[in-house]
């Protein structure tokens, strides 16, 4: 396991700790708002799965409506982990490379 590996485990662990989370399915919906994050639904292309966004201080996780649920929460988790490591960036669009 490399350093950033161990980073990322330890990260996810203590907030998984923080917030109670014993088990699978991770509610990811719930601890975006837990954390304060804004998830709102947002139409747009079918290539589109979500995208996040911070502004002074405030994040805003957006998720195609269109998408099947499970993508849906895919697409959650993977923007929470963009807003814990990558901080420095103000907006990512995540895209499929495969639509639905």
């Amino acid at each position: 396991m490399t350093d950033v590996d161990f980073e990322i485990r330890k990260k996810v662990e203590e907030l998984l700790q923080r917030f109670n989370i014993l088990k699978p399915p991770v509610p990811v919906d719930q601890l975006t708002k837990q954390l304060g994050i804004l998830l709102c639904l947002l139409p747009a292309d079918d290539e589109i799965s979500g995208a996040i966004v911070r502004k002074d201080g405030r994040v805003v996780v957006a998720i195609n409506p269109a998408h099947h649920n499970n993508r849906q929460r895919f697409t959650i988790a993977h923007e929470l982990a963009t807003s814990f490591f990558t901080q420095a960036w103000e907006e990512h669009v995540s895209l499929v490379k495969t639509p639905f």
